[in-house]
């Protein structure tokens, strides 16, 4: 029926098949009674009349967007169902890629912005239309230099086998690739579901191709950045483009209409306009240890740049920062470095701007994106000139180029910085900090401990302790952990410091190292968590955790208060697990049962990579008390 000369519906003449994809052929055929050119292409096979057929295509039919082409109708033929579309005609993005054609940066903003436009359009349907094929093959360019998203890849049976089933690699988003994994496997798949940010994975993904020349690395790896290629574009654009792309999708843009904004102001994560950046905190430097490494924060004084507009930025972001939101904090310390209304005082403020760097890079550290901190703390350190006064600059430096191997680079710039400005005890903390990454712990804790009997700092002390923690916990030495995060918590008495004692004293007693002291560890973690959670800023962990420490020491209706606000905003087995185990310790038998059977529901149908594994204590006991209901 469909080869070239024959018409099908009395409407469509088949002039030609122009394309295969993952989901059928495509056809080129020529709407007579419109007198115009039409794609017809295969979208589900085996269709068997399901009701949702009708209301899902009049979706589609009803979608009307400058970037998208018009749906005018489905046609079945015997179990395959067919749509039919406009006829875009102009080049697809993958002749540009195959052409090896650089693009321009202002055509490439433009298609970007396109696209998001388009997606914010299909994504703000009801339901959502999330398109799950995106790739350079589906984005034309019309003659006109505009885009047309093309070839929408969306379930039209009532299940979300499209999305899943021929997936487009490289371009794919990592959740898409895993829960098509699952799929092919006939393993459970329905924990991982699909959203825009998938979307914008893929769209990311086909600017990556575009911009570098280079397809993107498949998506159970990681691509390389745009930011350590030599290509001719702004860090503004290969920021947004990197950001969209991140592994972890909470990493990217909160939804399609969050990056359309970014795209519109990306002057604010321009680098190069950072030159020009004046103001960030004059002043001494106070450091504050949190996690890992180092914390400096500029607390004395705000430079007069812009008045009130940049004291507002900075105090947003010190709030953020000091709240250990990391992500946020990213954003708007790159914001303050690429804001031109900062620009004009640039040359009068470098200290500003390497205090700014400096933050930056400590977030991305506590996220532990370790090769994103190093650029930001090496771009600080080069621009300092000949003073002690940033001697902890060049130890974060050193220290994150040992979390990332490069043990010969560090040594190297131990050995340049020696002679300069680095100080004999951040020289002490790096070689501990080498000790612990050869898994020399004994040695490493020795040579804590004598500095931390030496002539430095609070602040350095506070580095010392969060460290030694740190590899405290990597050797099992729970004691020794608790022990350096109570000293640290005498100093600095921060977020970052209070969630990790919580964790320490939790985790002594999940070990069964407590020594009998199990009572006394679990109020000291409850502690923790009640001054956690009366902040601003606290996670889903964080509750959880205050959950389990209330009933751990008896409190079981705090416990049940607790987790019963959870599922207001979170849907997580292990809220209903949790709230098994307290209304079980209550007494409440019919509350328990009703819990641990949609406990056992949620953990079974959810992702591997969500889930506690099978063995541990959690599932264990979860499972036990689902056979006690039974």
């Amino acid at each position: 029926m469909f080869t070239e000369g024959n018409t099908f519906d009395n409407t469509y003449r088949i002039m030609s098949k122009i394309g295969s994809g993952g989901t059928g052929d495509v056809y080129l055929a020529y709407h007579m009674r419109l007198e115009k050119y039409v794609v017809i292409k295969k979208i589900k096979d085996n269709f068997v009349g399901s009701v949702n057929v009708r209301t899902e295509v009049d979706i589609l039919k009803r979608l009307k967007h400058s970037y998208l082409p018009q749906v005018y109708d489905f046609l079945q033929s015997g179990t395959t169902v067919y749509t039919v579309m406009d006829y875009i005609e102009g080049n697809d993005l993958e002749r540009y890629i195959n052409s090896g054609c650089v693009v321009d940066e202002d055509t490439i903003i433009k298609w970007l912005r396109q696209l998001c436009e388009v997606l914010v359009y299909l994504h703000s349907q009801t339901p959502p239309i999330i398109h799950s094929d995106i790739k350079p093959g589906n984005i034309m360019i019309t003659n006109e230099g505009n885009v047309c998203l093309i070839d929408f890849n969306i379930s039209l049976d009532g299940d979300d086998s499209s999305q899943i089933s021929g997936i487009s690699l490289p371009y794919a988003s990592p959740e898409q690739y895993e829960k098509a994994k699952l799929f092919m496997r006939r393993m459970d798949h329905r924990g991982i579901v699909l959203d825009g940010r998938s979307d914008m994975y893929s769209l990311a993904a086909s600017f990556y191709h575009l911009m570098t020349g280079i397809p993107p690395a498949y998506p159970d790896r990681y691509s390389s950045p745009l930011s350590g290629y030599d290509i001719p574009y702004s860090d503004g654009l290969t920021y947004i483009v990197d950001k969209a792309m991140n592994y972890d999708v909470y990493g990217r843009f909160a939804d399609m209409e969050d990056m359309l904004k970014a795209v519109n102001s990306i002057y604010k994560h321009t680098r190069a306009y950072r030159i020009y950046m004046v103001g960030l905190i004059a002043g001494a430097a106070l450091y504050v240890a949190a996690m890992g490494a180092g914390i400096w924060c500029v607390v004395h004084g705000f430079s007069m740049i812009n008045g009130e507009n940049y004291k507002r930025d900075v105090k947003q972001l010190m709030q953020s920062y000091e709240s250990c939101m990391y992500d946020e904090a990213i954003d708007e310390g790159i914001s303050i470095l690429n804001n031109t209304e900062y620009a004009s005082d640039i040359t009068e403020h470098t200290e500003e701007k390497i205090e700014l760097l400096h933050i930056v890079g400590e977030c991305y550290f506590e996220n532990e994106q370790y090769e994103y901190s190093l650029e930001y703390y090496k771009e600080a350190v080069e621009l300092i000139t000949g003073t002690d006064k940033y001697s902890a600059y060049y130890r974060d430096y050193i220290v994150t180029l040992v979390k990332c191997g490069r043990i010969d680079e560090a040594q190297e710039e131990i050995d340049s910085s020696r002679s300069k400005v680095i100080s004999d005890s951040d020289i002490s903390i790096i070689d501990a900090e080498m000790l612990i990454y050869n898994k020399k712990y004994d040695k490493a804790f020795k040579q804590i401990d004598i500095l931390l009997k030496g002539n430095i700092s609070e602040q350095a002390k506070v580095h010392l302790l969060v460290t030694g923690s740190e590899a405290a916990d990597k050797s099992g030495d729970y004691e020794r952990e608790i022990s350096y995060l109570e000293d640290a918590r005498n100093i600095s008495d921060t977020v970052s410091v209070i969630r990790k004692l919580g964790n320490a004293y939790m985790r002594i007693v999940n070990e069964d190292a407590a020594g009998g002291s199990d009572d006394k560890y679990m109020k000291e973690a409850l502690e923790c968590y009640k001054t956690i959670v009366q902040k601003k800023y606290h996670s889903f962990n964080d509750s959880l955790n205050l959950a389990i420490c209330y009933r751990a020491v008896g409190k079981y209706s705090d416990s049940i208060k607790v987790l019963n606000g959870l599922k207001e905003s979170n849907d997580d087995y292990r809220i209903y697990m949790h709230l098994a185990f307290a209304y079980d310790k209550d007494g409440n038998v019919k509350k328990a049962d009703r819990n641990i059977r949609k406990a056992v529901s949620m953990y079974e149908s959810a992702a591997e990579g969500d889930k506690e594994s099978k063995g541990s204590d959690n599932i264990q006991n979860m499972y036990e008390l689902q056979k006690k209901y039974r």
